[in-house]
């Protein structure tokens, strides 16, 4: 975005509100005709005698200067100074300096918002105002004047209406609220759950931000964040202990192939009701919200979305149900959980069901009387999870979702056809692991004393119905299904993930996509090269523009062309550099690369690699463990160095463009009843390696580099932040995309089918999705193994594979 204002603030270094060079180099209007009709444009013209009758406040402005009143009036309102020895410099050509400062001062911006000239901010600030260009210059004549001033008067139209609203240039919102007067308030929204059970209707604690106008009359669109970390988190992965029983897990022998169907797995049609009646609270009158006391400085994230705050929106956020300063237990994703977070959504679109207090306890209602009804949900990880899972309810009030890198089905982020796999570098996670994480409650030890025996009895259920031994899809995980609510969807979505996020992996995009354009809803996807993160800004890719015309469009009803944006926007991962697709999955051919003749054989006994599972449980804790691994056993794997994989690489003459789920079709026997398959596609570069994007080693994220400090606008009052992009660095070798599966769920997640040892079958992994490059030159690489230590059990019971070559091939769908 920097360059945008390059040439401008070149221009924009060089100036000074009273330069005295330009006295003699420039022509036109001085500083005294700019105070006189500056005067007049401003709407002060029948002021101007009552402040002819005063002294004049300048040693250089004389009592028989027609500038006089003018001077005095504009130095009395603050829009106009001197240059601070007590001369006003009349004579002195005026600059357009000069005049934006005042017309801008004018309009109510404030000097934090104007900022200093010659600075970045500055520079942004005029440029989206459209009055960028030779700040230093002269101002020519009257009618120069009048079209700065006509270019600032929708600003001040907006600012000083009599309903103040956000101002939109070029279909965005731009800064024009002063961040220090955003009004901070807390309130308790009743929901109509009771996941402790005690009667009650569980509220929930709502902190909420907004623009000073909406004291004013504004009515702001809402931002909401639904995210449960916000509240503070346990120690329940500083324990060590979650992962333990990895080690010894043992996997769950069928004693006969099922044929479950639907009606055994549907939660929706197995559900049983609520309670038929929840105490609620009575209101006792109505008054303002609370306003939160330390409860902002002990609440993460408080300034996520400082950016859209001075931009006209409000950012509201929650941390639901179980969290400190809230009712209920932490559900991990359940449609209880979802149901809290949509009452906040009714409550902020004027649901007359839905009552908010001041207090749990005093009964001062609350309205949302700032709030225009129209509400848009966003946030990262489980942040964005809940935006999937509440746009599933179609509740009203909702009209967008933004999640980054959101989960769209609980299974597939703990599971994999039929087998545990947990975020990339976490085997074992699960969700009574995540709850008892974000039971932020126990932090308060007088409340959670009230409820812990309950609390610790709901999560050894938890742990029964997700059943992670047998791996299979049942009840517990189709009510963590969002797509299973597609039909209910009725708002758009604009879907952001990391091509790199191998903890929420890309599948989880896919879904929700696909779920979107089953329900005829605008959608659309933004992919870039990062992991479990994105980046504010990344070089190349405006997204904070993006996204200020899709909120305004959705939100304030912009007529923008938001909903014509690209479809699909993909960054390299060759150069980084953005490409556009009309849809994702619509790739236009699939090749199938076969394995070949022969067989190849592997075991899954991590013991003939250099991965150490006997020193598990180091009390230095799992990641430092597994980095001390250097990811030795990953090259061993691709390289075919030891039994645990089998290798087979195939010449890439011209580039392969990979875009979709490629699939894994393996003939293969087992030498026992369970175990575990896995794959992986590598990008084996040639002599001198290759430059790419790396997963950084047991993190979640890719280095990024700064391309231009402060790069970022934000305006406000608010400081720059920089403008980044993805690192590259020097590798030999890519993991490009990754599967896991139980062998006895060959046919299905929820199905299971024995397995007999010794005979041959035929298995399918289904890789995460992925839109990838393969040079031509390289060499794409697929690896079978086994067991995967840094996502799937580490059963004890050892499981050795014989493959057919001829019946193994990869099926990859390419643009």
């Amino acid at each position: 975005m920097k360059r945008i204002f390059s040439v401008f603030l070149s221009l924009a270094l060089a100036v000074s509100l009273f330069p005295a060079a330009l006295a003699e180099e420039s022509a036109g209007m001085d500083r005294g005709a700019l105070a006189q009709r500056l005067a007049e444009l401003c709407g002060y013209a029948d002021e101007l005698e009552g402040y002819a009758a005063q002294p004049s406040a300048f040693s250089d402005v004389e009592e028989e200067d027609e500038c006089r009143a003018a001077v005095n009036l504009l130095r009395d309102k603050g829009l106009m100074q001197g240059d601070g020895s007590g001369a006003f410099r009349p004579s002195v050509p005026a600059t357009r300096a000069d005049a934006v400062t005042v017309l801008l001062r004018w309009a109510g911006l404030t000097e934090a918002q104007i900022g200093a000239y010659g600075s970045y901010d500055s520079a942004c600030l005029m440029a989206s105002l459209g009055l960028s260009g030779d700040l230093a210059g002269g101002i020519k004549d009257e009618g120069e004047l009048t079209d700065l001033y006509e270019t600032v008067k929708p600003l001040y139209d907006a600012l000083h209406a009599e309903v103040p609203a956000p101002y939109f240039v070029d279909g965005a919102a731009l800064p024009i609220f002063p961040y220090d007067t955003v009004i901070r308030e807390v309130v308790y929204v009743e929901t109509d759950v009771d996941t402790d059970g005690d009667g009650k209707a569980d509220k929930v604690q709502v902190l909420v931000q907004r623009p000073a106008a909406t004291d004013r009359g504004m009515k702001a669109a809402s931002i909401f964040e639904a995210r449960p970390y916000s509240a503070g988190c346990t120690d329940a992965y500083d324990l060590d202990t979650w992962n333990a029983h990895i080690v010894d897990a043992r996997l769950t022998k069928a004693t006969a192939s099922t044929s479950t169907g639907k009606e055994d797995w549907d939660w929706h049609a197995s559900s049983e009701p609520g309670p038929a009646t929840l105490e609620v609270q009575t209101a006792g009158g109505a008054g303002p919200a609370g306003d939160g006391g330390d409860v902002w400085s002990n609440t993460e994230n408080v300034d996520a979305y400082d950016y859209w705050l001075v931009r006209g929106y409000a950012y509201v956020s929650c941390s639901g149900l179980g969290t400190l300063g809230s009712d209920g237990f932490e559900t991990c994703a359940s449609a209880d959980e979802t149901a809290a977070f949509a009452s906040v959504v009714r409550w902020l679109a004027g649901d007359e069901g839905v009552k908010a207090y001041s207090d749990k306890n005093s009964g001062v209602e609350v309205k949302a009387d700032w709030s225009n009804g129209n509400v848009a949900m966003s946030g990262q990880s489980y942040a964005g999870s809940t935006a999937f899972a509440v746009a599933s309810t179609g509740v009203e009030g909702l009209k967008t979702i933004v999640p980054r890198a959101g989960i769209a089905s609980w299974y597939d982020y703990y599971r994999s056809q039929g087998i545990a796999a947990g975020g990339l570098y976490y085997p074992g996670d699960d969700c009574n692991i995540l709850a008892d994480y974000c039971m932020s409650r126990q932090l308060d030890e007088t409340d959670y004393a009230s409820i812990q025996a309950d609390y610790e009895a709901y999560l050894e259920e938890m742990i029964a119905e997700q059943d992670a031994l047998s791996g299979d899809y049942n009840r517990f995980w189709d009510e963590r299904n969002y797509t299973n609510g597609a039909e209910n969807l009725k708002c758009s979505a604009l879907i952001i993930h990391g091509l790199n996020d191998f903890n929420v992996r890309p599948k989880q995009f896919d879904l929700m996509y696909d779920a979107f354009r089953t329900a005829k809803q605008e959608v659309k996807l933004l992919l870039h090269q990062g992991a479990h993160y994105t980046p504010e800004q990344i070089e190349g890719l405006d997204l904070n523009g993006i996204l200020g015309r899709w909120y305004a469009h959705y939100l304030y009803g912009v007529d923008n062309g938001a909903e014509r944006e690209a479809e699909v926007r993909v960054q390299s991962n060759t150069d980084l550099s953005w490409n556009i697709y009309d849809a994702w999955g619509d790739a236009v051919e699939s090749i199938v690369l076969s394995a070949g003749e022969g067989e190849s054989r592997f075991t899954s006994d991590l013991g003939v690699t250099s991965f150490d599972t006997s020193l598990a449980d180091v009390e230095e804790g799992w990641i430092e463990y597994c980095s001390d691994m250097d990811y030795t056993w990953e090259q061993e794997m691709i390289a075919g160095a030891t039994g645990a994989s089998a290798v087979y690489t195939f010449d890439i003459e011209k580039d392969m463009h990979i875009s979709g789920t490629p699939t894994v079709t393996v003939r293969a026997s087992a030498d026992r009843p369970t175990g575990i398959l896995s794959a992986m596609l590598v990008d084996l570069a040639p002599e001198g390696g290759m430059e790419a994007v790396m997963l950084e080693q047991y993190g979640e994220g890719v280095a990024t580099e700064t391309v231009e400090a402060n790069g970022l606008w934000y305006g406000g009052g608010l400081a720059a932040k920089d403008l980044t992009q993805f690192s590259m660095t020097s590798t030999d070798n890519k993991i490009v995309t990754r599967g896991w599966m139980d062998i006895q769920n060959r046919t299905s997640i929820y199905r299971v089918d024995m397995v007999e040892p010794g005979m041959f079958y035929a298995f399918t992994l289904e890789l995460q999705p992925m839109d990838y490059t393969v040079k031509a030159g390289h060499k794409l690489a697929l690896v079978l193994y086994s067991v995967d230590p840094e996502v799937t059990y580490w059963p004890e019971a050892v499981t050795n594979f014989t493959v057919d070559n001829t019946g193994t091939y990869v099926t990859i769908p390419v643009r």
